[in-house]
């Protein structure tokens, strides 16, 4: 067992996920740190290959979905050019704060995007809300996983 090392209301205590099998993640618990400070709107957490490992309940990625957000970080080009979909959505790509983080646009709502070894981080916003609080949050989320090789 080990401890999240994001800030969450009340620490808990979780089992450390495999991609493989072993321990079942309680992935609601880093969803929940996601979600805490109350920016984040809608979020969601998958495996490269397309599994949802927890989300909210309008953040549903398809397979193909997933492909395109991972590819906007390998093609900033055609990602700046063709955007990324989510939830059959689409949002421009606004700016790349580090080589694993994107932040896009549609309308009144901005996502979040981050990349680890295994896993696909989204968190949407309100378009009005200051992201850096939340792209704080997100990568202390990523941090967590990458310590643990996901």
């Amino acid at each position: 067992m080990t401890r999240c090392a994001f800030p969450v209301a009340v620490l808990l205590t979780l089992a450390i996920p495999t991609p493989s099998g072993g321990a079942e993640a309680d992935w609601t618990v880093y969803l929940k740190g996601l979600m805490a400070d109350g920016a984040c709107i809608e979020a969601g957490i998958y495996s490269q290959e397309g599994s949802a490992w927890s989300t909210t309940p309008n953040i549903k990625l398809s397979p193909a979905e997933v492909r395109m957000a991972l590819n906007a970080f390998r093609d900033h080009q055609a990602a700046d050019r063709d955007g990324v979909k989510v939830a059959g959505k689409k949002y421009m790509v606004k700016r790349y704060p580090s080589e694993h983080m994107l932040v896009a646009r549609s309308g009144d709502t901005s996502l979040i995007e981050y990349i680890t070894l295994r896993s696909l981080i989204l968190c949407m916003i309100p378009a009005d809300a200051n992201p850096t609080p939340v792209e704080t949050t997100v990568t202390n989320v990523a941090k967590d996983l990458l310590s643990k090789q996901l």
